[in-house]
């Protein structure tokens, strides 16, 4: 049997650059650009294994992984993502440079990388670099806090239809692609059209279980896995919700995308803090978007501390009922040993029937319509001609739970802890990294755009924990000074610490 052949890569080392006499690194540190040279030893010691497995050892020498992660770390960073925008960059960018070793890959070398690559650096590659930083910088398991957001799909808005017109459209492509064998575009698009018109009839269906119109249903053919939700700014676009899971460091230890969820993707956050710590958090802290049965009861399960509010936190003050809203079900109390409701004034709700709504059993409670009528209340209340009702779900338990804990005033100070942790990522993406809109269609092209952008703040945010680590760090001279000391004196474990530092 042949062997097989190890490949060999294109030589990277920027040691040859200079500018004038002067050799690059040497004129960025000189420039206030010594960032990138620490960025470029920081990316020297990721592990690559699993991205130069895919080479073969054939044809000519290919750039190495590092090289295309290097170059689309520092795009990135710079706010620039698109192929076009990476290549330039190379070869113009004295930062480009040094990074990569003086190699200037163009953008359909780099489009090649990331589409072959994608599932390898959203999830081996990514979750190793977490694993990585955590053991470099000595992390333990602790507080963790968890936010989603919405980024707008690589579609264009006037290609979303309704379901009725892309059924249309779709009879009209496949007549003509009957009639048309030959025209290979007319088959691709054929094809798209009828997945996107069963992703669109799935959708449909589940909004019929839940009781809604499947009438307004749309979805862009191009990219039928985008979802058309409201972005930040309530304007409704086809999107994906990409979520993230930031430890009490500042380190992001979770991140993957989602169509329209964030409460399904819990657990994939998890399981990424798992790998890279080896057990579960001790406390998570969740916006009211999570606060779910099926996430708490996950939450009770893995033995983790959730904070997690039912209703809005605004700046840290925790939002009263609005004007002219209706009471909501945490404004009502339930008894346990009398399996009955007490309303804000005191009156109960008994227990009327049990049921099932959409594969989830519940029971209804209902309270007496001679004290509804003459209710103080009633007009905060409800607005049905007879009595309030409330229905319990199953697990309703646990949000009950998590709201008695959140009365605490120590868990209230606590979870304000969520909104510098959670949310300086996602906003740093937009406005920094200016990552508003997915250049790649489909869940897995999002994804990998995503774990990119995420794997750039990580690395930043590991070169300001170096920066924080050598400025705390006592100087040599003074060390060996107190070493000394101390060695002629009583304070021999002092004289030990102060070696260890000296010995790096």
């Amino acid at each position: 049997m042949p062997r097989s052949r190890v490949a060999r890569f294109r030589a990277d080392d920027p040691g040859h650059l200079y500018l004038g006499e002067q050799r690059l690194d040497q004129y960025m540190e000189q420039q206030g650009l010594g960032w990138i040279v620490r960025l470029r030893e920081v990316l020297q010691s990721l592990d690559y294994e699993k991205l130069c497995a895919g080479y073969s050892g054939r044809g000519r020498r290919p750039y190495h992984p590092r090289t295309l992660v290097s170059l689309i770390v520092y795009g990135v960073l710079l706010g620039q993502s698109s192929l076009r925008a990476l290549e330039a960059l190379a070869r113009r960018d004295v930062g480009a440079w040094w990074l990569c070793g003086g190699q200037q890959p163009d953008h359909s070398t780099l489009g090649d990388f990331i589409q072959c690559y994608a599932e390898v650096l959203s999830r081996e590659f990514s979750c190793g670099t977490v694993s990585k930083l955590v053991q470099r910088f000595h992390l333990k398991a602790g507080l963790v806090a968890g936010d989603g957001t919405v980024i707008e799909a690589a579609v264009s808005r006037w290609g979303v239809l309704r379901l009725e017109a892309l059924r249309e459209q779709e009879e009209q492509t496949r007549s003509a692609a009957e009639q048309a064998p030959e025209d290979a575009g007319l088959q691709v698009r054929a094809t798209e059209l009828r997945r996107a018109r069963e992703i669109a009839e799935s959708r449909g269906e589940r909004r019929l279980d839940r009781g809604e119109s499947a009438e307004t249903l749309r979805i862009s053919p191009r990219d039928p896995e985008a979802v058309v939700q409201p972005r930040k700014d309530q304007v409704y676009r086809a999107s994906y919700k990409p979520s993230v899971l930031v430890h009490e460091s500042g380190l992001i230890v979770g991140q993957t995308v989602h169509p329209s969820s964030e409460t399904a993707v819990v657990e994939r956050l998890l399981d990424q803090h798992v790998y890279a710590f080896g057990r579960d958090p001790v406390t998570a802290l969740w916006d009211a978007g999570y606060c779910s049965n099926a996430v708490l009861k996950r939450m009770c399960d893995r033995n983790i501390d959730a904070l997690c509010p039912s209703g809005s936190v605004v700046d840290g003050q925790w939002t009263k009922q609005k004007s002219g809203s209706k009471f909501g079900k945490r404004h009502f109390r339930y008894d346990e040993a009398t399996d009955r409701y007490h309303c804000p004034a005191g009156q109960p709700l008994r227990r009327e029937y049990q049921a099932t709504e959409r594969g989830q059993s519940y029971v209804r409670y209902r309270a007496a319509e001679v004290a509804c009528r003459g209710c103080a209340l009633r007009a905060n209340c409800t607005d049905s001609t007879h009595a309030r009702t409330l229905k319990r779900y199953e697990g309703d338990e646990y949000r009950e739970a998590a709201e008695r804990v959140l009365e605490h005033p120590a868990a209230r100070q606590r979870y304000r802890q969520r909104m510098p942790l959670a949310e300086r990522p996602t906003a740093e993406i937009r406005e920094r990294l200016k990552f508003t809109r997915f250049r790649r269609v489909g869940t897995i092209g999002a994804q990998v755009e995503f774990s990119l952008c995420v794997l750039a703040l990580n690395l930043k945010w590991a070169l300001a924990q170096e920066q924080r680590r050598v400025a705390n760090a006592p100087r040599p001279i003074f060390a060996l000074y107190i070493t000394v000391r101390c060695l002629s004196g009583r304070d021999k474990p002092v004289a030990l610490y102060f070696l260890a530092i000296l010995a790096g």
